[in-house]
Formats: structure tokens, sequence, C-alpha cells
């Protein structure tokens, strides 16, 4: 029976590695570092409006869906080539799109539907009573 998985991770080993580049592969990678912290700040921002979106709609939107992907490939892109694995010699590209012919990937399964429901209780506070006491303080969603 095969199955599908909605993540995957694939790497091909690079041979050979050079003996001494992986002394000045942290310099190299420094403006991919530069570029990262900032993407993976809009990353946290792009994620809370996603879940409003999920919460609200059932659905991720494709466009921010596709930012978030781009960043996750990006970091292993450069975790492959840095300190993370030292998997390849070749300069990893300042991308966000799917790079086939670099010897890391990553792709996850875009999600046509999501559900609203979760395994945990979404609760958002409102004043100071809560649920529990039949108050209308806090509203709480039970989400199962």
């Amino acid at each position: 029976m095969e199955q599908s998985y909605p993540v995957e991770v694939q790497a091909r080993l690079d041979e050979p590695l050079s003996r001494w580049l992986w002394l000045v592969n942290w310099l190299l990678a420094i403006p991919h570092f530069i570029v990262l912290f900032f993407l993976w700040i809009a990353f946290a921002v792009v994620t809370v409006i996603a879940f409003s979106a999920i919460v609200f709609t059932g659905r991720y939107p494709r466009p921010l869906f596709g930012f978030n992907l781009g960043v996750l490939r990006w970091s292993w892109r450069v975790g492959y080539y840095t300190y993370s694995v030292l998997g390849t010699d070749r300069y990893t590209p300042f991308s966000l799109g799917p790079e086939p012919g670099y010897p890391a990937t990553l792709d996850v399964a875009y999600p046509e539907r999501l559900s609203q429901k979760a395994d945990f209780g979404l609760c958002i506070l409102l004043n100071h009573n809560d649920c529990h006491h039949g108050g209308n303080s806090m509203v709480c969603v039970e989400v199962v």
C-alpha cells in the first residue's frame, strides 16, 4: 500500500565535496542569513494572518501559503549548504520558489480545504468572567 505524505523533503549529496570550502561557507551564507532574518519576521506575521483566514473561511489563502512555503524552502537550502548538513558546494539561490536543479528540495502539498475544527479549544478573551460560569466575558469555542 502506497501512502502519500503532504511534506516532501529531498536531498542528494553532491560528490565530491570540497575539503576546504566548509571553512568559509558561513561567510558566504551571511547575505542569506540577513535576508532570512527579515523573511522569518514576515513569516510570523503571515502565519497569524493565515491562521485568521483559516479560522473564518476554512481555507489557507494560496499566496500566503506560497510565501510561507518559500521561506521554508529557502531555509532548507541554506541549511543544506551551510553547517546544518554541508551536503553541497553549490551556492544557494536567492529564491522563494522551487529550484529543481538544486540538490536540496522541499515541497508541501497545498491543502485545498482545512477543517475549522481542531484538536484544541479556542478561547477568545473579551471581559473578565469566564465561560465556565456562564458569563459573557469570555467566548469559549470548543472545537473538536
